[in-house]
C-alpha cells in the first residue's frame, strides 16, 4: 500500500474519531443545557460528518463510486444542519423540515452523478455549490445580529464562516482556471492537504461552538443573577414594608434575618438585635408570658417551633422594659421551613393596644352588667316598696282610727305614737328606696342652693359630736338649680351625715361649700364609670369634705353599689349613696369622690345651672359678703334618732 494512500486513510479515520467526539460532546452538553439553542443540530451534524468521513476512507474499488455520492451528500447535510443549528442560536427561525427536500434533491443527484463515468467533471460541483450557498447564509445571519459589538464567540463563528466560505470560492475558482474538474483520489497527492484541511476546520469548528455554548451558559447565569437580586430586592422591600415584623431563627437561637419593624419590636427590652445575633437566656430574661411569669426558654416560640416541627398560632407573650416600667406585648404566629437545618419564621404583630382593647371592652361588659344588675335591683326595690308603702299606710291607718278611739290619757297612747314614728320612718324608707329606683315622681323647680346648704347645715347640728366643727362655705348668690327640693336636700343630708360618721367620736371637721364651674372645664364623674366628661353650660359644684377615716380604693371603687355597706347590719343598710348617683344623675348631674385612707375624703358634685330664667326664692338676710359660717363644737340640741342610718 502506498504511503499516500496509509496517509490519507489515517487522516480520514482521525476525521472520522474526531466528528463522533463532537457529536458525543454535543450530544451531552444538550441533555445538561437544552435551554441554550442549536445544540441539538450541531450533535447531528457532528454524527453525519463522522459517517461522511468514514466512508472517504475505504478504498471501495469493487463496489464502485456510490459510496463517495452518498459521503458527498452526507458532508453537504453536516453543513446545512450546522446552518440551522447557527440560526436557532442567534435567535432566527429554524426547522428541519425546511432543509429535508433539498437534503433529498442532492443526494439522489450526488446518486447520479457518482454513478455514471461520464458525469465525473460535475462530482465536485455540487458540493461546492451547496457549500458555498450554506456559508454564504450562515454569514448573512451572523450579520444580522445588529449588536453593538460582539462577543468573543460570536466574532469567532464569523471568522470561521467567512474562511469557509472563501475556501471553498477560492477552491471554485481554482478549478475553474484550470479546468481540473475530477473527483478526489488517494492516490492524488492533494489528497491529505483536503484532510488536514478538514481537521482543522473541524476542530475550529468544535471550539467555535463549545465557546457559544459558554458564552450563552454565562448570559444565562447572570440573567439569573440579576433576576435573583433584583427578587432579593423585592422581598426585602417586601419584608420591610410589611405590618408584622418578621424575625428567622436558626435552631442555635442565632438570628438569621429580621425586618425593621421586627428589630424594634424585639429590642423593648433594652437590647437592640441584630443579624447573627443569639437569642440567649440572658437576653430572653426580659420576655415574660401571658400571665406577665418569665417566660420559660423551652416556652420560646422559637424552640417550640422547631421542637414540634408544626406552626404556631396566635402565641401572645411580652417584653419587659424595665427602664420604662412597661411591657411591650406581641402576638406570634411561627413555622418552620422545609430546609435543613430549618429556620423558625416568627411573625411578630403589636399585641398592646389590641390587648388595652380587650381589657376596655371586658370593663365595659362588667359595667355594663352592674348597671343591669342595678336596673333589675332598682326594679325589684321599687315594687317591693310600693307594696311596703300600701302596709305602712294601712298601719298609719289604722294606728290613727285606734287612737282617735281611746282617750287621751290611755296608757295605749305612747304606744301608739311609737307605732306612728316607726311607720313614718318606714315610709321615709319606701321614698329612698324609689328615689333609688327612679320610680319616684319629680317635681321640679328652681332650687336656691345657697339655702339648701344653710339648711342641711343646721340639720347636721343634730348628728354632729361635741368634738365635730361644722363649715359651711358659700359666695352670697349662686344661679339656681332646677330641680327637685325634697330630692336634693335628701342628697346633701345623705353626703353630710357620712361624713359625720366618718369623723366619728374623734375631733374633725366637715365642710360644705359650694362655687359655680364655668363651662369648657372638665368635669369629673362618678367613680363608677371612671370617665370625664365636658359640657357647654355652667355648673354649681357643691362639695362635702371630712377629715376623717378615708376609705382605700376597694371601698372607694364600690361606694356606689346597692346595699354595699361597711357598716354593722343593724347600722347600715347599704342604700345611702346608691339613691345619691341616682338622684343625682336623673338631675343631668355628675358625682365623683376623692378618699385617702387615714386623712379624709371629699365628695364633689355638679349640677347644670337652670336656663329658664326663674329664679329661686330668697328668704336669707345676707350683707353682701361671701356667707363663711362656722359652727364650734357644742352638745347637740336635737335627738338625731331621725336622720341616723342614711349612710353606706
Amino acid at each position: 500500500m502506498p504511503t499516500e494512500d496509509f496517509s490519507s486513510q489515517t487522516l480520514a479515520f482521525a476525521l472520522v474519531f474526531l466528528s463522533a467526539t463532537c457529536a458525543f460532546t454535543f450530544f451531552i452538553a444538550h441533555r445538561r443545557h437544552a435551554s441554550v439553542p442549536g445544540i441539538g443540530y450541531w450533535s447531528l451534524a457532528s454524527l453525519l460528518a463522522s459517517l461522511a468521513y468514514a466512508g472517504l476512507g475505504y478504498r471501495l474499488s469493487s463496489v464502485g463510486a456510490s459510496l463517495w455520492g452518498l459521503s458527498n451528500s452526507a458532508l453537504s447535510a453536516t453543513a446545512v444542519l450546522c446552518w440551522l443549528g447557527v440560526r436557532a442560536y442567534l435567535g432566527h427561525p429554524a426547522k428541519l423540515a425546511w432543509v429535508i427536500p433539498p437534503l433529498v434533491l442532492v443526494t439522489a443527484l450526488n446518486t447520479v452523478v457518482f454513478s455514471f463515468d461520464a458525469l465525473v467533471a460535475w462530482r465536485p460541483v455540487g458540493f461546492l455549490v451547496s457549500a458555498a450557498v450554506i456559508s454564504g447564509l450562515t454569514l448573512a445571519d451572523v450579520m444580522r445580529l445588529r449588536r453593538s459589538g460582539f462577543n468573543h464567540g460570536e466574532q469567532a463563528l464569523l471568522v470561521l464562516t467567512s474562511l469557509e466560505l472563501t475556501s471553498v470560492l477560492l477552491i471554485s475558482g481554482g478549478l475553474i482556471h484550470h479546468g481540473q474538474f475530477a473527483p478526489l483520489s488517494f492516490d492524488s497527492a492533494r489528497a491529505p492537504v483536503i484532510f488536514i484541511s478538514l481537521f482543522a476546520a473541524t476542530l475550529f469548528r468544535l471550539v467555535v461552538y463549545l465557546t457559544l455554548i459558554s458564552y450563552s451558559l454565562q448570559s444565562q447565569n447572570d440573567e439569573a443573577q440579576s433576576t435573583l437580586r433584583e427578587r432579593e430586592h423585592q422581598s426585602r422591600e417586601l419584608l420591610e414594608h410589611l405590618q408584622a415584623g418578621v424575625v428567622m431563627v436558626d435552631s442555635a437561637g442565632r438570628i438569621r434575618r429580621c425586618n425593621s419593624l421586627g428589630h424594634r419590636l424585639l429590642r423593648t427590652g433594652g437590647w437592640e438585635p441584630a443579624e447573627g445575633e443569639v437569642l440567649s437566656h440572658d437576653l430572653l430574661k426580659c420576655w415574660v408570658d401571658e400571665n406577665g411569669d418569665p417566660l420559660p426558654f423551652h416556652d420560646t416560640p422559637h424552640f417550640k417551633v422547631l421542637r414540634q416541627t408544626a406552626p404556631i398560632r396566635d402565641l401572645v407573650f411580652g417584653i419587659r422594659c424595665h427602664q420604662r416600667d412597661d411591657t411591650k406585648w406581641l402576638l406570634c404566629n411561627a413555622y418552620a421551613t422545609e430546609d435543613r437545618p430549618p429556620l423558625a419564621v416568627l411573625l411578630l404583630f403589636d399585641y398592646s393596644g389590641l390587648r388595652q382593647a380587650k381589657a376596655r371592652e371586658l370593663e365595659l361588659q362588667a359595667r355594663h352588667l352592674g348597671s343591669q344588675k342595678m336596673e333589675a335591683l332598682g326594679t325589684l326595690a321599687s315594687g317591693v316598696a310600693h307594696d311596703f308603702n300600701n302596709i305602712l299606710a294601712a298601719i298609719q291607718g289604722n294606728t290613727r282610727l285606734l287612737k282617735e278611739d281611746l282617750a287621751h290619757d290611755h296608757q295605749a297612747q305612747e304606744t301608739l305614737n311609737q307605732v306612728t314614728k316607726a311607720a313614718g320612718k318606714g315610709r321615709d324608707l319606701v321614698r329612698r328606696i324609689l328615689a333609688f329606683g327612679r320610680r319616684q315622681g319629680v317635681s321640679r323647680a328652681p332650687v336656691d342652693i345657697v339655702d339648701l346648704l344653710h339648711d342641711t347645715h343646721s340639720l347636721l347640728m343634730a348628728l354632729r359630736a361635741p368634738s365635730i366643727r361644722i363649715e359651711c362655705h358659700t359666695p352670697p348668690a349662686l344661679p339656681p338649680v332646677l330641680g327637685d327640693l325634697t330630692q336634693l336636700t335628701q342628697v346633701l343630708l345623705n353626703l353630710g351625715t357620712n361624713a359625720v360618721h366618718a369623723v366619728g367620736q374623734s375631733s374633725g371637721t366637715v365642710t360644705l361649700e359650694a362655687d359655680v364651674v364655668s363651662h369648657g372645664n372638665t368635669v369629673p364623674s362618678a367613680v363608677d364609670t371612671g370617665a370625664h366628661w365636658w359640657s357647654d353650660q355652667d355648673f354649681i359644684r357643691i362639695r362635702v369634705t371630712d377629715d376623717g377615716c378615708g376609705m382605700d380604693e376597694a371601698t372607694k371603687a364600690r361606694i356606689f353599689e346597692p346595699f354595699f355597706t361597711t357598716k354593722p347590719v343593724d347600722q347600715g343598710t347599704g342604700l345611702g349613696l346608691a339613691a345619691v348617683i341616682g338622684m343625682v344623675q336623673s338631675h343631668g348631674g355628675t358625682i365623683n369622690v376623692e378618699s385617702t385612707l387615714g386623712e379624709g375624703s371629699t365628695f364633689t358634685i355638679l349640677l347644670p345651672v337652670s336656663s329658664s330664667g326663674e329664679t329661686a326664692p330668697d328668704n336669707r338676710e345676707h350683707s353682701g359678703q361671701k356667707v363663711h359660717k362656722v359652727v364650734e363644737p357644742q352638745p347637740p340640741q336635737t335627738e338625731p334618732s331621725d336622720y341616723m342610718g342614711i349612710d353606706i
